[in-house]
């Protein structure tokens, strides 16, 4: 008696649980029991199947020596509650009713244990260490990674500027988590860079970074260097930063880009020099210089030489245009009426043509490279009727490097512009002046004489050409 009572004490949580069992419902937890089936044997069978297999039996009150699957002859068929075990799983009771005669198969799910851990790595002291689980990021420390397997497992943990560490942890069915406190130590390293000329824009790995010279620290590894300027050639550097060291970089001298200088002349043509040295035609192809200061200097048959003193920078595209000055001069021609032929020295230069804002005169004719001293122009028209002959020569002074104007003053001709043919038959000539409101004719047959025609007297009124055919 004393050693029932004495077993009984220690095991009473295990026997009033037992108890508990066998008074509520079967448990669900995705296990199935399959209806017993006939048997010619007068004892009862159990089937036990679990999964994962490898589970502990514990029935009447002893724990069998097989592990699932395994079936098990029962001599006295009854209700019994069935316990699973089996390391790493949650422990399963499960209430069974064996009838005699009769094959009972129990299949049951074993629920895996899960646990916790705590992830508290820092860097520099510092919390915010990214934690990555199975390749997924599962947050910055501190952080409790929930539902974790039993048994061993691999974080990473990561931070910028610092060198990534691998961990492994064993986790168990316990409370509180175990904890991972690793800290994390730096990567970077220091860099110098310097430029000739200073302030050019620095990128590192294609990132601008700032500018010429400058100072900052970087991961360890392989990086690619590019420093950029206006005017100059990129220049490209490779590097290694090695961890908790500095790294400079030789001066980087910027090569300059050619600047492209293109010349153009007023009048065109010329021969260009640059510094004295013969370049071909001022107006061709353009010239690559390197950056610096230049004498441009354009010669020209019958004008002055033209110089201008430039500087270009590197990479500059320039173009410069030089208005050129004549040694000799010019005339601006413009005549009354337009369309008259105009003569200097006797050669013909050209026609005259009517200027859209004033029919009545003509717009500029420009005759150039004329010599210095005193020239003839002429100006013809067939009908003209004054001056005798429909010629008028006037002697103009031309001036070196000028221009001089000869205005319709100087030259006009009288050329009738109209035909009137009369009912009469008669048929009139003269410039026309205006119309009368009463429709009648103003025009002037001659010189500086107005005449009106009734317009019952015309018969037809026709335009003559304006120029000399």
């Amino acid at each position: 008696m004393k050693k029932l009572l004495s077993y009984m004490k220690k095991n009473f949580a295990a026997i009033c649980f037992c108890a508990a069992v066998l008074l509520i419902l079967p448990v669900l937890s995705g296990c199935s029991e399959k209806k017993a089936v006939k048997t010619t044997s007068a004892s009862s069978k159990v089937v036990f199947h679990t999964v994962p297999k490898g589970a502990s039996i514990f029935i009447a009150g002893r724990t069998l020596q097989k592990v699932t699957p395994t079936t098990v002859a029962v001599n006295n068929p009854g209700v019994y509650v069935v316990k699973f075990s089996l390391p790493g799983y949650k422990t399963q009771w499960k209430k069974v009713e064996l009838k005699k005669g009769r094959e009972t198969v129990v299949e049951v799910k074993l629920a895996p244990l899960r646990s916790s851990l705590l992830v508290a790595a820092k860097a520099d002291g510092k919390n915010g260490v990214q934690v990555h689980y199975m390749g997924k990021f599962m947050g910055e420390t501190p952080i409790v990674l929930r539902d974790l397997p039993l048994g061993k497992g691999e974080i990473m943990l990561s931070k910028k500027g610092y060198a990534s560490i691998r961990e492994t942890f064993q986790v168990e069915n316990q409370l509180p988590p175990p904890a991972i406190t690793t800290e994390l130590t730096s990567n970077r390293g220091g860099l110098f860079v310097k430029s000739i000329p200073e302030k050019a824009d620095v990128k590192i790995n294609d990132v601008f970074v700032g500018e010429t010279p400058l100072k900052l620290s970087l991961e360890e590894g392989q990086h690619k260097l590019e420093i950029h300027k206006a005017g100059y050639k990129v220049a490209y550097r490779d590097f290694e930063i090695t961890r908790k060291q500095d790294t400079v970089i030789p001066v980087v001298k910027l090569i300059p880009l050619p600047a492209v200088l293109r010349v153009t002349t007023v009048p065109a043509g010329g021969r260009l020099f640059i510094n004295d040295t013969p370049k071909g035609d001022a107006n061709g192809d353009p010239v690559a210089l390197e950056a610096g200061r230049y004498t441009i200097r354009v010669e020209k048959d019958g004008f002055d030489d033209t110089v201008e003193d430039i500087v270009l920078k590197g990479g500059e595209k320039k173009k410069l245009t030089l208005r050129m000055d004549t040694v000799m001069g010019a005339l601006e021609i413009v005549t009354k009426p337009a369309g008259v032929a105009v003569f200097v020295d006797g050669k013909l230069v050209g026609r005259s043509k009517a200027d859209p804002a004033n029919p009545k005169i003509s717009g500029v004719l420009r005759v150039e490279n004329l010599r210095r001293g005193k020239h003839t122009v002429t100006v013809t028209h067939k009908r003209a009727k004054r001056p005798r002959g429909g010629r008028l020569s006037v002697e103009i002074e031309v001036k070196k490097g000028e221009t001089t104007r000869v205005d319709q003053h100087q030259l006009k001709l009288w050329v009738p512009d109209i035909k009137i043919l009369m009912k009469s038959g008669e048929v009139r000539e003269g410039i026309f002046l205006y119309n009368q409101p009463d429709g009648s004719l103003h025009y002037e047959p001659r010189p500086g004489m107005g005449v009106t025609l009734k317009k019952e007297l015309i018969r037809k009124v026709e335009k003559l050409p304006v120029e000399d055919i």
